[in-house]
């Protein structure tokens, strides 16, 4: 059946599943939508550190709803990382209870390795106190001298000011006089008023108060640096990721496609001398955007790239702040067209490092990154250090549950509906993903309300056709690029094909043999909780549940079959 044929076949369906799901009240729309429970369709990025490294605490955090465990290397030690995989691996997942497997082969939870970046920072101050406050209008000047690195002048030991050094050894031909630069995450800005390249010294002049500790970030917003892709402990740092078979790299600071290539080839060289066995799959690379000059170079960094990160903490330092929200949604929009999985992070929640519930605008904000189309949202201190770590990933569960059911109820069709740039199919392959998500919208026809029966697509599995399970998930991954409603589950060979592929939106890779039947497949799905014994009821309709079951096959060719469970 053609992609076109099979899309007609359904369509007269729309309007009537957008009626009735317009007719229900707000307390009867999660029923209908998510039957007796939901499985959400945005992931979430959950840092492990102090607070949740602890088998106890990270075995929760697991069954609350983080997919991708991410070990931030800015601060990591080896010994620490090493007690966070170890401890990931233990922990089941819920699939695990569900089936009452008492191994651990169900957790399909991918790693991601965020590499510290070739940043620039100041030195230390190498006495008592680890900090100096500034004033509006003081001097302080700016050094690429080694000998400052660990001993950095205070403003009481140096008359003409504080003599601040900078790991950026190009410093003085990058600021040109005027320019600005911020400390400290933009805490001190300063004006350039003069460079020394003689002395290795920049003067400039404090614009707001503000404290300076050791080794703080060093930004200078529109100037383009001269750093290299990798620094020294990024590549010591990926050897052990390449030991360890972490999934992902989070690259700090990309700003041109060639980071991104000379990264992956770096990381499949590790993999060649570690493993010269046989062929061992390359870590994706997620390509942080932090800078303007990624802005400038984003289209060629998101072709060469498996995945973006929406950076903020470094990116609302390089550019406006007012601009950020605008630069966001253009990132993920731009990546929803592509399908490639997109993360929004930084401060998502912040204020749960310290307090048991969220303010209103940061539920608002994660809301928003679900609303814009973003496959994971992420949460940074408030999961690795704060006091309520699993407090936090459930609460994001739950905007991302009462987001998403908002979205279906205002575009039935799919996520995509809400969205004011459709994603047009590039392939035969792709048409047909499209016309699968249009046929898992629609729950309902007519003649099924006369009987006071309404069957609803509660997932569309993706099974194997003769063990090619590459196609299984190029098919798995275009689908999702179309956004359905119900979660897309993914037959793979193995746990580490399934960790691969945990970063795409409403994509669940399921370990499933080659050549199981239907009625198999369904059996399993019902026992990992995508599928629910028995009938639910709402609006005085009898809902029947049914499955799309989606087979794909290396030459294209695509059989599709709906199955009531």
């Amino acid at each position: 059946m053609s992609a076109l044929s099979f899309a007609k076949r359904f369509n007269g369906l729309y309007s009537i599943q957008r009626n009735a799901l317009h007719s229900l009240s707000l307390s009867e729309r999660s029923t209908s939508i998510s039957g007796t429970g939901r499985i959400p369709l945005t992931k979430i990025v959950a840092t492990i550190g102090p607070s949740s490294e602890a088998y106890p605490q990270l075995e929760q955090i697991v069954n609350t709803g983080m997919r991708i465990m991410r070990i931030n290397f800015s601060h990591a030690t080896y010994e620490e990382a090493d007690l966070r995989m170890r401890n990931l691996r233990l922990c089941k997942g819920l699939s695990a209870l569900h089936t009452n497997n008492k191994e651990p082969v169900l957790n399909v939870r991918g790693v991601m390795l965020d590499t510290q970046g070739p940043e620039i920072r100041t030195g230390s101050w190498g006495s008592s106190s680890k900090e100096e406050e500034f004033v509006v209008g003081q001097k302080m000047t700016l050094t690429t001298a080694e000998e400052y690195r660990n001993r950095q002048l205070r403003s009481s030991e140096r008359p003409e000011g504080a003599l601040v050094w900078v790991s950026y050894e190009k410093l003085l031909d990058t600021v040109p006089a005027g320019s600005c630069i911020l400390l400290n995450d933009g805490a001190i800005e300063l004006k350039v008023d003069a460079t020394n390249k003689a002395a290795k010294e920049i003067e400039c002049t404090v614009l707001n108060a503000g404290v300076l500790g050791n080794k703080k970030g060093v930004n200078m917003p529109g100037l383009a640096v001269d750093l290299p892709a990798m620094s020294e402990k990024d590549k010591m740092d990926i050897r052990w990721g390449a030991k360890n078979d972490i999934d992902y790299i989070a690259a700090s600071f990309t700003r041109k496609a060639a980071d991104v290539r000379e990264i992956r080839d770096y990381a499949a060289s590790l993999l060649r001398e570690l493993h010269p066995e046989g062929p061992i799959q390359v870590p994706l690379i997620i390509s942080k955007i932090e800078s303007t000059e990624a802005l400038v170079n984003f289209d060629e960094i998101l072709e060469e790239s498996d995945a973006i990160m929406v950076a903020r903490g470094d990116l609302a330092v390089e550019i406006p702040m007012e601009t950020l929200t605008n630069v966001q949604k253009e990132i993920v929009r731009k990546c929803n067209a592509a399908g490639k999985p997109v993360i929004v992070a930084t401060q998502m929640l912040e204020s749960m490092q310290k307090n048991p519930r969220p303010t209103r605008a940061e539920c608002t904000d994660v809301a928003n990154a679900v609303f814009d189309g973003a496959d994971c949202v992420m949460l940074s201190g408030e999961s690795a250090q704060g006091k309520y770590p699993i407090a936090s990933v459930a609460m994001m569960k739950r905007i991302i549950d009462q987001s998403e059911l908002e979205m279906q109820r205002r575009a039935p069709l799919s996520l995509l509906s809400t969205t004011s740039t459709p994603v047009a199919a590039s392939s035969s392959v792709e048409a047909m993903a499209e016309a699968v998500v249009l046929a898992s919208s629609l729950s309902s026809s007519a003649q099924q309300q006369q009987h006071q029966q309404k069957k609803q697509v509660a997932c569309i599995v993706v099974v194997v056709a003769s063990a090619d399970w590459t196609a299984a998930a190029e098919m798995s991954r275009l689908i999702c690029k179309h956004r359905p409603h119900v979660p897309v589950v993914c037959a793979v060979r193995d746990i580490k094909s399934g960790r691969l592929l945990q970063l795409h939106k409403g994509l669940h890779p399921v370990v499933l043999p080659s050549g199981s039947s239907d009625e198999a497949v369904v059996d399993y799905l019902r026992t990992l909780g995508f599928l629910h014994i028995g009938n639910s009821t709402t609006n005085n309709h009898s809902i029947v549940q049914q499955v799309l079951l989606v087979e794909a096959a290396a030459s294209g060719d695509v059989s599709i079959r709906l199955r009531s469970v």
